[in-house]
């Protein structure tokens, strides 16, 4: 099943709509013919319900998402992509089970074959099949596929024997994305000065801020009690 689908010459009066016009430089091409200072002042101006909904259909629309097995989903540095799946999307066409995992098995395994021409190398780091990762109630307002990207070397073309050749130009004024590590600093009067170097998850900061305000953390909550906080966890414990 190809999940892809090649574009034609055939046009028509769609092509006007922004999304169709120039695809992933919509919001640089409005914001040249639109100042940010109008943008702004008309966002101030008119409710979020409104702004979000209505901004999104004007440079989304005309896309062809509904025919598409899957369809990539507008994100910064991570690619992420989701399947058209039945029952969830409004124009469904995968089904759950089998079909769904073999669209996301051929997905997968797409990207992971893409070469940077320029380097000879890999352009993918790894390919995530959320589900594998994650579960929950909310499962399905994910990404059904992420992709992170290497970096060591600017990616303006991929090439595999299955695509052949793709070039184009991240055209972004931000110079660089979210990083998957950082750094955290507390201020705790309670506490003397103290550095630690071990490694922690953000998904940590949650139970640890419940843990200082006195109150009980969920079975089903992800995390631990981050490691400076440790002889807290033992005044509870006893």
């Amino acid at each position: 099943m190809a999940w892809f689908q090649k574009t034609t010459n055939k046009r028509s009066l769609l092509d006007l709509i922004p999304a169709r016009k120039w695809g992933a430089q919509t919001f640089e091409n409005v914001e040249r013919f639109i100042p940010i200072w109008m943008i702004e002042k008309a966002k101030s101006i008119i409710p979020d319900r409104f702004w979000d909904k209505y901004t999104r259909t004007l440079l989304y629309g005309g896309n062809n998402w509904k025919d598409c097995i899957a369809f990539s989903i507008p994100s910064d540095y991570s690619g992420t992509i989701r399947i058209n799946l039945e029952g969830r999307e409004p124009n469904g066409k995968v089904k759950e089970g089998a079909e769904y995992d073999q669209v996301c098995q051929e997905i997968m395994e797409t990207f992971s074959q893409l070469i940077n021409p320029e380097t000879g190398k890999k352009t993918v780091k790894e390919v995530i099949k959320v589900r594998d990762d994650f579960s929950g109630p909310h499962i399905n307002e994910l990404p059904d596929i992420v992709i992170t990207w290497e970096r060591d070397a600017p990616i303006t073309a991929v090439y595999s024997d299955r695509i052949g050749k793709i070039t184009g130009t991240l055209r972004d004024k931000r110079s660089g994305g979210h990083e998957s590590y950082g750094f955290i600093l507390i201020h705790d009067p309670k506490k003397s000065a103290f550095k630690s170097n071990e490694t922690a998850h953000i998904l940590d900061i949650a139970p640890t801020i419940l843990m200082q305000l006195g109150c009980d953390i969920p079975e089903t909550m992800d995390g631990k009690i981050l490691p400076f906080y440790a002889d807290e966890i033992q005044t509870i414990k006893s």
